[in-house]
Formats: C-alpha cells, structure tokens, sequence
C-alpha cells in the first residue's frame, strides 16, 4: 500500500469514528426555575425527571455532555454546598466548555446578583465567556419583550450579560415541541459561536479550604500516630528495663538464700 493510499484511508476512519462527547456543558440556575426541564428539551427525552437528591445527573446528546446540578436556593442545604458539588464536579472533569444559566423570565432579584457573583467561586472569573443565559416560563411574559426586559433589569445584570457577549436564548419547557428550535440554537451556540479558551476550573476556596482541613487533619493523625509509636517504644524499654532489673534481683535474691543454706 502506497504512503498516499495509507494517509487516505487513514483520514476516512478518523472522519467515521467522530468523537462523541467534545463539550462539557453545566446548566446551573435556582432550584424551581427549569433547569431539568430545560435539559429534557436539549436531550429530547420526555422521559428525564432530574437529578435525585444532590447528585450530578449526566447525559450526552449530539456532542455535548449535559451536567444537570443540583440547585441553588434549597431549603434542604446552603448554597455553599451546592457550589462545592459543582466546583467538584467542574474540576474532576477538567475542562468546561460551556453554562446554561437558567433563570425564569420574571424580575431579577438581589439573589440573583449574587449567584452570579458566586459562581465566580465554583467556575473562576472568566466564566461568563462561556455561559449562555436561558430564560424559562417565557408564556407568562409574552407581551414583555427581551430588549425591554434586559433595560429594565439592574446595571450589574445588563453588565453581565454583556460579560456573556449577549447569549440569550428563549425556552419555553412547556411545550416540548416549540423548545425544540430554541434546544437546537442551544447546542449551535456552544458548537459553533464560542470562540474562547474552555475553562479550565481551579479548586473554588471552599474546596480549597475543605481540602487544606482535610490534610491539617492527615498530618494531626500521622503525627499523633508517631508520638503514639514512639510512646509505645519507650514503655516497652521502660517495662523491659524494669522487667530485666527485677529478674536480676529476683536471682541475686535467690543465690543469697541459697548460700546462706
């Protein structure tokens, strides 16, 4: 076989076997507000309930590996703990390629600033360069529109979607079937239209600290372990010197008694 015929054929198996799953995709957002919905969309599974509990629920679709993660704003745990499962999550899997910040099209709350600037902690400071904002329960505002809306909105949000150089996409999960259009700009938003560094996410100071805890407690152990070692050598010298001496006058003991006969 010729080196032409080789590199030919070499080149259609790479164009036959694609690689399956190139994007990481989180969808983050406040529980209640459509984030498992808004993945039962993108996934086309009429089928997906969510997550159960706390965990990280993963499926893959057309490329992209979708993480639906547990939400902010639970009665049940902090918000703190829901960013450490995240950050975990993000950091195991090495590179993110792109968010889905879900939030339902009504009033943007003081709360909502601030998951924004939280998630600083969970994804690093350059998350907004890969995040697309997905706004849900759209038919409740129809006669709102989107450009009135984001002027209305508060100057950090407007900032932020600037930060998000203007990704904002309408999902209305009631309807299966008209989400599919705006699922499908979705996946061609994080496919084709992102053009920065995916982010490589650094262990948030939570973690961080969880896992500087972690080793303060290793090193308190192992060096508890070699005091308790070294005391237990010294006792048994001590028990054997002991031990020795009283033997040896045990002995002396006897050989008095036993001349004196």
């Amino acid at each position: 076989m010729s080196r032409r015929m080789a590199y030919q054929k070499l080149e259609e198996t790479s164009v036959a076997c694609p690689s399956l799953q190139d994007y990481n995709v989180f969808i983050v957002g406040y529980k209640g507000h459509g984030k498992s919905a808004t993945m039962m969309n993108i996934i086309r599974d009429v089928e997906y309930k969510g997550a159960a509990g706390y965990k990280i629920e993963e499926r893959t679709h057309e490329k992209c590996t979708f993480y639906d993660t547990p939400g902010f704003g639970s009665l049940d745990t902090t918000d703190s703990h829901v960013l450490r499962v995240i950050n975990a999550k993000a950091n195991a899997v090495g590179e993110v390629h792109a968010l889905l910040f879900v939030l339902r099209y009504s009033r943007i709350t003081s709360s909502v600033i601030s998951l924004i600037r939280q998630l600083k902690d969970a994804f690093g400071p350059d998350y907004p360069k890969r995040t697309i904002i997905v706004f849900t329960f759209t038919n409740h505002e129809a006669d709102l529109k989107l450009a009135d809306y984001l002027n209305d909105s508060p100057p950090e949000f407007q900032k932020f979607v600037g930060l998000c150089e203007g990704r904002v996409i309408m999902l209305e999960n009631s309807d299966f079937q008209t989400g599919e259009t705006a699922a499908s700009q979705i996946v061609d938003m994080i496919t084709n239209r992102m053009h920065s560094e995916p982010l490589v996410v650094p262990w948030s100071r939570l973690n961080a600290c969880l896992w500087a805890c972690l080793d303060l407690v290793v090193f308190v152990i192992s060096s508890s372990w070699q005091g308790l070692c070294h005391l237990y050598r010294v006792v048994v010298e001590c028990c054997g010197d002991v031990i020795s001496s009283s033997w040896r006058g045990l002995c002396h003991l006897y050989r008095v008694v036993v001349g004196r006969r």
